[in-house]
């Protein structure tokens, strides 16, 4: 099973796992990109996953 079967629902949007492992990339230095891309998901989904838990825009 790859992560992105593990991470994402069948409409595009991430699972609960997925939303986890956003503040945490956000406070290890990461940007958004760089998370997307190791959740193999656009960009786009991980800024709104994240403004949705009201973190700051980057």
């Amino acid at each position: 099973m790859t992560g992105r079967e593990k991470l994402a629902t069948p409409g595009g949007g991430l699972t609960r796992q997925g939303r986890r492992r956003i503040a945490p990339g956000r406070a290890d230095g990461l940007t958004y990109a760089e998370i997307a891309r190791g959740l193999d998901r656009p960009t786009s989904t991980i800024t709104r996953e994240a403004m949705r838990d009201g973190e700051p825009s980057a």
